[in-house]
């Protein structure tokens, strides 16, 4: 029901209903718990996954979804996408089984846990390309962007980062699901998000739009603090990203904010 104000066209409400229990229906575990510390904090546990990240919500729905769009295609469709930890793994999984569906995940050699790059070589469909490049994350975004555009003219090409629609549309769902384990009807809440591309938090803008009753979104960022600092001085400039411990924050330029950017503009394009 949270969703459907954005699906239309060729995906009616039964088959939107369908697609949401193929993707949610063998979740790896329990959907979006919410974990109580005292009577004002919280903790929302989105690690209950296949991959144990909260890029498992949005990229279980891509997959289905592109699995559907796919039907009566003789195009294979190329999904390119790029990581700095989490989302490759998870797209991965979430689009191993679609037919006639090929991916191409690149990542920074040596900006990614031993873990999260484990998880995602071990898959050796020969359908599921993993290219490790000699830099940070925000030059993998680039190349995938390229990429992308390179590959249109022979392919059906998608995307399967937050730049993806469906990724924050369907990341809306578990801020109106962890309000409903913790307030009453009409009580305002606060969420703290962890950052990188600014797609998480971004979802949680979204769902105060549409009426959820959030008081304050607190974004958190590690040492790529780029949007901390634009919030302080007013000032957005680019600057090469820092390796971490919290990897999969390693992002200086964070594609979403420009959504936020079109929101608060009024589609201003040529101001923004």
């Amino acid at each position: 029901k949270i969703c459907e104000p954005f699906v239309t066209g060729d995906i009616k409400p039964h088959v939107f209903g369908d697609l949401i229990d193929d993707a949610y229906g063998n979740f790896g575990g329990s959907l979006a718990p919410v974990k109580r510390l005292n009577d004002d904090l919280h903790i929302l546990d989105l690690s209950t996954g296949d991959s144990g990240a909260f890029k498992d919500y949005g990229l279980k729905l891509v997959g289905s979804l592109y699995g559907f769009l796919r039907q009566g295609k003789k195009r294979p469709l190329v999904v390119v996408g790029s990581t700095s930890g989490d989302t490759g793994a998870a797209a991965e999984y979430a689009l191993r089984n679609q037919k006639n569906v090929a991916i191409v995940m690149f990542y920074p050699a040596e900006g990614m846990s031993s873990v999260q790059q484990m998880m995602m070589n071990r898959l050796q469909e020969p359908h599921i390309i993993n290219i490790a490049l000699k830099t940070r994350f925000d030059p993998c975004q680039e190349m995938m962007k390229q990429v992308t555009a390179a590959l249109r003219s022979e392919y059906d090409v998608a995307n399967v980062n937050s730049t993806a629609w469906p990724r924050p549309m369907a990341q809306v769902v578990y801020y109106f699901a962890a309000y409903f384990q913790v307030a009453e009807p009409g009580e305002h809440v606060a969420f703290a998000v962890p950052t990188g591309n600014f797609g998480d938090i971004y979802a949680g803008w979204l769902a105060k739009e549409m009426g959820l009753p959030i008081s304050q979104l607190y974004l958190a960022t590690n040492e790529n603090n780029m949007l901390v600092e634009l919030w302080n001085t007013g000032v957005y400039s680019k600057r090469t990203s820092v390796v971490t411990t919290s990897n999969s924050m390693d992002i200086q330029h964070a594609n979403n904010f420009e959504r936020l950017l079109c929101d608060v503009t009024g589609h201003d394009y040529d101001r923004i």
